[in-house]
């Protein structure tokens, strides 16, 4: 995993900066004075993997970090880059309310947001403690030299092979701790050092009761004489079947051997450029798309249909929606009135029956009518009956009972007969006269009143009907313009269009205009792409055919059977490769056999009757062995000896037992040990030959050993053991730094980060300096280092890409 670009936008005194790495250089310089943001760019890497040291979450040491200026967000970007050419963009940005403390991680593969998960898993989910103890060189964590001790390493080493490996180091502790309560080598007090004193004790004793304890002794000589012969003989065993063991797995390798050199005869140099065929596939992809867009443009174009529309007649007409909608209102309002101004003459002619026909009468008819009708007023009256009678019962009284009275009242009732009959005749001719005006009128009753008030109703009458006439004639012209519209707008759509279905037909007319607009830009638009498409896919096959050229190749089928053969000769070539690694130790030992392989058979038949010829004497030797443990049983004739024989024999159990006990604990704590040995690839005993031997660079052999014990200590060229407290200052840097290195040297492939170096030389003499240099370099082949100094002659003499921070402002 390597650093290719560190992006700063705030982050202490450091705002907007880009810093980009080669990715062909391993050791990266950065030069800049003293307060140039070195130590801070340090920080800023470990934060952004790791998050923010804000208020709430402060560090223990030189990260405390937040932008100087009140300026939002603070963070930035690491881009790294794998060894399957992945890209992964960590961005970790906070600004004022955010209460994340940390920041906000965004991570991204190859421009495309994934889980956080997926990168730190690539770096085994390690903390920020780890990789500041593992990759962070500066003055703050040289001082840690002193208190480094054997357990620090074996955990941070344990850490990647192992969960939990702390609690098997405390497991490991205890039995060995146990173990040591029961034997040590030089103790009195563990049991077995106490069993082993009585056990010698009790043969010295044995030995001094009789000469049968001489005897006894030279017979257990002869069993341990026998013992030591077997020794032997199983040692050779061990080693002649080990010989043969090898041979068979070289036998093993002999095919791969052969195949090696099949490969190597069959192997070609294929003239092929992948950059050249990648960028012929891009091409042709591009072409593809390209001409897939311009058919799809295409039928597009087909399916929108060419329409003979008239545009601007039917805008006009639909311009015209709100005349017509007037026109429908105004007609509607006259109609309206029509029926108000009907309604009321009706009205007027139901309450005044005689209105039209005396509406028809000239003036001098209206006189004449006016003239019977005062006439009429003065209608003559009958003699009241009352009247009548009082005058009748007056003329008969004084008739018959008075004589003067007798002329008085003929007289009285001859008036009264002739002023009832001249009234009579004055009726009945008033009444003929009459009855001649009705019949030349025909008023029917009418009276002179009702006469008068229907003639005052004749102008209301009359203004109605030039009211209606009017309103009439406004109708008919506003119909004659719809009907007009009507008829121009059915001609244009050709169809029959009723009156009701105007407004209607007039929005289709709207939305089909919109539709035919909206069809005319799509096809302008799509006509323009076309343009453009055509454009394109012209250059496009100009470029893939310059592209096919470059690798004289015709056409991509011929490119493509190019290409099977590069791919042919790429795996033949890894083939070989993954071959010649599996051989590489016994390269020479096959090329031998392959030169002689009878005489490498004949040694295998010799070797394995030496196994035999072994075999047969550890049967001899066995059965020598039993009978004389035989006879050595059978001198233990004597009580006393018997006694103490059996006491030693007791002594002997007690003593199994007990070893036993110690032996399973101290092998249950190097099973632990080497299970986590195994567990991290054997990294610590690497670890450890790499730093003492990186240790011995550095000081020019005048320290040749680091000692692992629970407090490191060296070991000088005089065979001196040296505590690190009395170590120089420098030494004791060049220590860290040994042991440091050599620990990141050992889980690379494990988590490959970049080692940061901040000022760490600045106690180093030019000796020193070229050392560590020389060191570095070697490192460089498996790990990227970026170093961080103030000392130009440092950054100069350096290799690799060299950058330099801007001046401050």
């Amino acid at each position: 995993m390597k650093l290719i670009q560190i992006k700063i936008i705030h982050f202490g005194q450091l705002s907007n900066i880009t810093f980009n790495l080669p990715e062909d250089e391993n050791i990266t310089s950065f030069f800049g004075p003293n307060e140039a943001g070195k130590s801070t760019t340090v920080a800023f890497i470990k934060q952004i993997l790791f998050g923010f040291y804000l208020r709430t979450n402060k560090s223990a040491f030189f990260e405390e970090y937040q932008p100087l200026a009140q300026v939002s967000p603070m963070g930035g970007s690491l881009v790294f880059k794998d060894e399957a050419k992945n890209v992964y963009e960590l961005e970790r940005l906070w600004a004022k309310g955010d209460k994340t403390k940390k920041g906000i991680l965004t991570v991204k593969k190859n421009s495309e947001i994934i889980d956080a998960s997926l990168f730190f898993n690539k770096i085994q989910n390690i903390d920020s403690n780890f990789y500041t103890d593992s990759f962070i060189f500066n003055q703050d964590t040289l001082a840690q030299i002193l208190s480094l001790k054997e357990q620090d390493l074996v955990e941070q080493i344990y850490y990647l092979g192992a969960a939990q490996s702390t609690e098997f180091l405390k497991v490991r502790d205890k039995l060995e701790k146990q173990a040591d309560q029961l034997f040590k080598k030089t103790g009195k007090k563990p049991t077995l050092n106490q069993l082993f004193s009585k056990k010698a004790a009790l043969k010295d004793e044995l030995a001094k009761i009789s000469d049968e304890a001489q005897a006894y002794r030279d017979c257990q000589k002869q069993v341990a004489n026998e013992k030591a012969q077997l020794e032997e003989v199983n040692q050779n065993m061990t080693a002649v079947r080990k010989k043969i063991n090898q041979r068979k797995n070289l036998v093993q390798k002999l095919s791969t051997f052969k195949k090696v050199q099949d490969l190597q005869r069959e192997l070609v140099d294929v003239n092929f450029n992948p950059q050249n065929y990648q960028l012929v596939q891009e091409l042709d992809a591009k072409k593809q798309s390209l001409e897939l867009n311009l058919k799809n443009i295409t039928q597009q174009l087909d399916s929108l249909n060419q329409t003979d529309f008239d545009l601007e007649r039917g805008s006009q007409f639909v311009l015209q929606k709100a005349q017509v909608l007037d026109w429908q209102n105004e007609i509607q309002v006259c109609q309206n009135q029509q029926n108000q101004l009907n309604d009321q003459l009706n009205q007027l002619q139901e309450y005044y029956p005689k209105l039209e026909k005396i509406a028809k009468l000239s003036h001098e008819e209206i006189n004449e009518i006016r003239k019977s009708y005062n006439s009429f007023e003065k209608k003559p009256q009958m003699p009241k009956l009352e009247l009548n009678l009082l005058i009748g019962v007056v003329g008969l009284v004084l008739l018959f009972f008075a004589p003067l009275g007798t002329v008085l009242g003929a007289l009285a009732l001859i008036g009264l007969g002739v002023w009832n009959y001249q009234a009579r005749n004055k009726l009945q001719d008033y009444q003929q006269v009459k009855r001649k005006f009705n019949s030349k009128f025909e008023l029917g009753t009418t009276t002179s009143s009702e006469f008068e008030s229907t003639l005052s109703q004749i102008a209301t009458m009359q203004s109605l009907k030039v009211n209606i006439a009017a309103n009439q004639n406004k109708l008919g012209l506003l119909q004659e313009k719809l009907k007009k519209f009507v008829a121009n707008l059915s001609d244009f759509l050709k169809q029959e269009i009723e009156l009701d279905e105007i407004v209607t037909t007039l929005d289709e007319l709207d939305l089909r205009i919109r539709k035919y607009e909206k069809e005319q830009a799509a096809r302008n638009t799509l006509m323009a792409n076309k343009t453009d498409l055509i454009a394109k896919l012209a250059k496009v096959s100009t470029e893939l055919t310059q592209a096919l050229a470059a690798d004289k190749v015709e056409n991509l089928v011929q490119y493509q059977q190019k290409y099977q053969k590069y791919l042919e000769a790429e795996k033949k070539a890894s083939q070989l490769a993954a071959y010649r690694d599996a051989i590489k130790d016994d390269e020479q030992e096959l090329k031998a056999i392959v030169a002689n392989e009878a005489k490498f058979n004949h040694e295998n038949t010799l070797l394995n009757e030496q196994e035999l010829s072994l075999t047969q004497k550890l049967s001899q030797l066995n059965q020598a062995l039993a009978e004389t443990k035989l006879k050595l049983t059978n001198f233990a004739n004597s009580s006393e000896v018997a006694s103490k024989k059996q006491a030693l024999a007791d002594l002997d159990t007690q003593i199994e037992t007990v070893s036993i006990d110690y032996l399973s604990n101290l092998l249950a704590a190097k099973i632990i040990n080497r299970a986590l040995d195994l567990a991290s690839g054997e990294r610590l005993p690497k670890m450890m030959q790499a730093s003492q031997a990186y240790f011995n660079l550095l000081t020019q052999g005048r320290y040749k050993k680091i000692n692992f014990e629970k407090n490191i200590s060296v070991t000088n060229q005089n065979s001196k053991k040296i505590d690190i407290k009395y170590l120089s200052r420098a030494t004791k840097e060049q220590l860290y730094f040994a042991l440091k290195l050599a620990f990141a040297q050992q889980i690379h492939d494990e988590i490959s980060l970049p080692i940061l170096i901040d000022d760490s030389f600045v106690n180093f003499d030019d000796n020193r300096i070229n050392e560590i240099k020389n060191l570095l370099i070697k490192l460089a082949k498996d790990s990227q280092i970026l170093i961080f100094t103030a000392r130009k002659t440092l950054s100069q003499n350096l290799p690799g890409n060299k950058l330099e921070y801007p001046e401050r402002k």
